[in-house]
């Protein structure tokens, strides 16, 4: 039997610990949102364990926010952060932010499921312009301000 790991392997390892890093999130963190054990997405990212289970990539998916697709690195872009992270550069400050608006915009809209995809789309996109306007906003202040 052949163990050597592919090279998609590597690059799914890479995205998984990469898409983390940069929404800034610890293992305990994920572990907490998905019920992936720390040790277990520590193995992941390390290819101590190469193969993730295709129900693993999902709960991964969801706590990042991108689609499996994403995940197994077969679509190169992702829904919403990506294009905002690269446009405006984020920190990763920054970034926890935005993603903890997004959350809890969720979790209000939607946590008896009213609203189409449509709605939810709709106010995605209505909350991540007014966060840029704020970003921006808050850092020509900061400019002004040194």
């Amino acid at each position: 039997k052949d163990h050597s790991i592919s090279q998609k392997q590597i690059e799914l390892a890479d995205r998984i610990r990469n898409k983390r890093l940069e929404l800034g999130y610890s293992l305990e963190y994920v572990s907490e949102k998905t019920g992936i054990p720390k040790i277990t997405l520590s193995k992941y990212e390390s290819l101590e364990i190469p193969t993730i289970p295709s129900d693993k990539i999902e709960k991964l998916a969801e706590a990042y926010k991108v689609s499996p697709a994403y995940i197994m690195g077969w679509e190169k872009n992702n829904l919403e952060t990506d294009d905002i992270i690269t446009t405006y550069n984020l920190t990763p400050e920054e970034l926890l932010e935005y993603n903890k608006i997004k959350d809890i915009n969720r979790a209000l809209f939607f946590n008896k499921n009213q609203g189409t995809d449509e709605d939810k789309q709709e106010l995605d996109e209505t909350l991540k312009k007014i966060f840029i306007k704020s970003l921006l906003k808050k850092r020509e202040e900061e400019k002004n301000n040194k």
